[in-house]
């Protein structure tokens, strides 16, 4: 199990922990605040339709009634994905009471910047993704 964190400095902080199976798929529980499971997601890799050689995913999500962590899930998702070449379950639950609407990007920065430290650290080698 890897443990990755955002900048301790950060206004929202979110950790991550990632559980690397045998095959090379990702486990990656996603928290911050008031942790919770507010979305599980399942993603693949695929070509990308739009840009030939290049991975994106393919995703299916499940979200708790009533939150919105799906858009954290399937971001997250995403840029693992097409940095790993790899499945990849992310499983997330961030709420923070004091957020404000216009906080929103400020925390999306948090989970981007999270996500692209996870997808360099598991980048497969020898695949250009």
């Amino acid at each position: 199990m890897r443990l990755f964190a955002s900048d301790e400095n950060a206004l929202f902080p979110i950790r991550a922990q990632v559980q690397e199976f045998i095959n090379g798929d990702l486990l990656i529980v996603v928290e911050g605040g008031v942790s919770h499971i507010g979305a599980v997601g399942l993603s693949q890799p695929r070509p990308s339709i739009s840009s030939p050689g290049q991975k994106r995913a393919s995703t299916s999500l499940f979200t708790v009634l009533g939150h919105r962590d799906d858009e954290i899930v399937n971001e997250m998702s995403d840029l693992i994905v097409a940095a790993t070449g790899r499945t990849v379950v992310v499983v997330a639950g961030l709420h923070f009471p004091e957020l404000k609407r216009e906080d929103i990007g400020l925390l999306q920065k948090e989970w981007q910047k999270l996500a692209r430290q996870i997808g360099k650290s598991f980048k497969t080698e020898g695949k250009d993704v």
